[in-house]
């Protein structure tokens, strides 16, 4: 054990018996409680390491990685590793067991934007998943894309010469990155020092050592890596000095750039520039560059001649103690504003702010992929679901006492169903999964009677599949799992027979897909996949002529993604699952020319969320999962294709549903996390700027 404050007493072997060990990374992020897993670049073995708590071996990660100088892991729980002399990065999908290269070229030394030259420590940034090499003998810092080999020199000399002067690195080995401003710090070790890197900087500064190779407290011995701790102290691997040397923050201005808002200044959320929010008229909202919906609530009494531009990227400022804020009446572009003229003393609130989310009564009943349906009364009707094997049960919330009644259950238990409301006001529920056996049983709710019916039965049974009504009030029923294969039939369901008909079949099997109604009555199918292979293609269905025609296809292939009608008749898709990591990415469809275009990504990468259509038009997505379960949520306007977050829910779960109702909340009932079913519930209330300062 030891102390940052005491001397250690003495430590305990860890991992032992590894072949010249290089880097190391220590995964703490795991559920359970047996522990951290190291992660072990072994060089001379030629491999990558993991090393569970008490473990008596090693076990080899993906396949082999020559000289292998460095390792990371990202969120997913992909991990990276550095083979150095054959100038490449290497991925190992532990859900797909393969290895790929994500940066570099296979014995290709080189110094093009798509070359290495023995690569070695590795960062990633868990939010974005944009990952650092130290591209040590080209003597600089490369940043990539996720999903790229063309990288972006964000340290060091455009060239690959090493150099001693502040533009330049010499065999750099390790690097450091603060996720949230992207200053880069870089163990520069043939000269003997610690760099930092400003955003779109050509020089850094030294903030450790310098001072030539020596065993002195201010001297290093070939620094070979890097990290600081939640303090914002660094620790540097000094290699031929045999010791790690701390580097205490001496005060309390970082010497990284001010991102964050003082705990006790007020906060602006969701306002305009220049909204009111104070009892002091002279103090304004301003928003905040580096949050997505928030501001401080500010003096205006700062001469704008005082203050100066934020850094390159506009979001950040290197003056202590200011916010990087948007004050248009001074300057077109983001300046830095002192946050002292943002305290409450001086700028006194108008009202506490209302919180986005809150809570409501719980279900009688824990439930996971379920449904839930605003009936025409307004009440929301929560069907079926899982909670340790399928379950029948019911039961209505009411918006007016917010409570739940249990009412009479279905005839058939069943999870992974679907759920839709008809014409005649009644709800049909089909298919699902019971137990251990796919449906494909249907059966009727009738509110007037709060009863369940048996109804005719569908052609084939299936899960996971999709739902839609049609302009002539007929259920089309797309795709799904069943009877131990994936489907591609699709059937209609008229509600005035109570029965099926076979139609014509989409083009390619699928299963948690999205189906959307166009405008023009078409139906679009998008995604999904087939034995866990995600697909991008998408297909309309002519309701007059019962036919499928393949449409241009997505970006991205995605599937447990939501889609969304936008006013504008567009499609939103957003995020989904492609089995080897999560997605934010979202496009829109445009039924007009039946062609995809990208816009703005989520903030957060997730699957299994929901995404309801706001009175508004704007797009509320929430929850989901990204490796575990969210409790983010966010919303999309169509008006600027931006994501803004808002506030989180008070549960993270994935596997919900949410209903919106005809206050304009947002119910969200259920769902999952740590796989556990839940039965909480919580309501999210769009708040007007008229509501929030009266």
């Amino acid at each position: 054990m030891f102390s940052l404050n005491q001397p250690s007493t003495g430590g305990t072997t860890a991992v032992f018996k590894v072949a010249e060990p290089n880097k190391i990374y220590v995964d703490d992020d795991d559920d359970d409680d047996t522990g951290p897993t190291i992660y072990i670049a072994v060089f001379v073995g030629n491999r990558v390491e993991k090393w569970t708590k008490g473990a008596t071996h090693g076990i080899q990660i993906g396949d082999e990685c020559r000289s292998c100088s460095g390792v990371s892991v990202d969120r997913e729980k992909n991990v990276y590793m550095s083979e150095s002399d054959r100038h490449r990065v290497l991925k190992w999908s532990p859900r797909t067991n393969t290895t790929t290269i994500v940066a570099g070229q296979t014995d290709e030394r080189g110094s093009s934007s798509e070359q290495l030259s023995n690569p070695e420590a590795i960062y990633i940034d868990q939010t974005s998943g944009i990952f650092y090499v130290a591209d040590s003998h080209n003597n600089r810092i490369q940043k990539l894309m996720k999903d790229s080999l063309e990288a972006i020199t964000v340290a060091g000399s455009k060239t690959d010469s090493p150099g001693t002067d502040v533009g330049s690195l010499a065999d750099p080995t390790g690097v450091w990155v603060d996720e949230e401003t992207n200053v880069v710090y870089v163990a520069d070790t043939l000269n003997n020092r610690v760099e930092r890197w400003l955003p779109d900087a050509s020089k850094g500064d030294t903030i450790a050592g310098g001072f030539g190779s020596g065993g002195a407290e201010n001297q290093f011995n070939t620094p070979n890596d890097l990290t600081f701790d939640s303090e914002g102290n660094l620790y540097v691997s000094d290699t031929w000095n045999h010791r790690i040397q701390l580097f205490r923050i001496i005060d309390n201005h970082p010497c990284t750039p001010t991102s964050t808002v003082r705990p006790e200044a007020q906060i602006c959320q969701d306002a305009a520039p220049y909204d009111p929010c104070s009892t002091n008229e002279a103090c304004s909202c301003l928003p905040l560059m580096n949050t997505n919906n928030d501001g401080i609530c500010a003096s205006l009494y700062v001469k704008c001649s005082e203050l100066i531009s934020c850094a390159n990227n506009n979001r950040t400022c290197y003056r202590p103690g200011h916010l990087c804020v948007n004050h248009s009446r001074c300057h077109s572009t983001p300046l830095c504003y002192p946050a002292n003229m943002a305290l409450p003393a001086l700028c006194p609130p108008i009202s506490p702010m209302k919180k986005k989310w809150s809570k409501t009564s719980s279900m009688n009943h824990t439930r996971r992929s379920h449904t839930a349906m605003e009936l025409i009364n307004g009440k929301v009707l929560v069907a079926g679901g899982f909670d340790n094997g399928a379950i029948s049960n019911a039961e209505l919330y009411d918006p007016s006492t917010e409570t739940w009644t249990t009412i009479a259950s279905m005839n058939d238990a069943r999870g992974e169903h679907t759920a839709s409301i008809l014409m005649n006001g009644k709800v049909l529920i089909t298919g699902g999964l019971a137990s251990h056996d796919f449906l494909n049983s249907s059966e009727l709710y009738d509110p007037s009677t709060e009863t369940w019916t048996t109804t005719g039965s569908m052609t084939n049974a299936r899960g996971e599949h999709i739902t839609s009504i049609l302009p002539d009030g007929k259920v089309l029923v797309t795709g799904g799992y069943g009877d131990g294969r994936w489907l591609n039939s699709a059937e209609l369901y008229d509600p005035s027979a109570e029965t099926w008909t076979t139609t014509g079949s989409m083009n390619n099997t699928r299963s948690e897909h999205t189906s959307s109604v166009l405008a023009n009555g078409n139906v679009l199918v998008t995604g999904g996949h087939v034995s866990r292979d995600p697909l991008a293609g998408a297909e309309l269905y002519d309701p007059p002529t019962e036919t499928w025609t393949t449409t241009s296809s997505m970006k991205s292939a995605r599937s447990e993604h939501t889609a969304s009608v936008l006013m504008n008749g567009k499609v939103l898709v957003a995020g989904g699952s492609n089995y080897s990591y999560s997605l934010n990415s979202a496009e829109l469809y445009d039924p007009s020319t039946q062609t995809w275009t990208i816009t703005g990504s989520m903030n957060h990468a997730r699957w299994k969320h929901t995404a309801s259509v706001l009175k508004n038009g704007k797009v509320l997505v929430t929850g989901g999962f990204d490796h575990s379960a969210l409790n983010s949520a966010e919303i999309y306007d169509p008006s600027t294709e931006l994501w803004t977050t808002i506030g989180n829910m008070n549960d993270a779960r994935g596997e919900h549903a949410a209903s919106v109702l005809t206050n304009e909340k947002v119910l969200v009932t259920g769902g999952s996390r740590g796989g556990m079913a839940l039965k909480s519930a919580e309501l999210h209330k769009l708040i007007a700027l008229d509501d929030r300062h009266r």
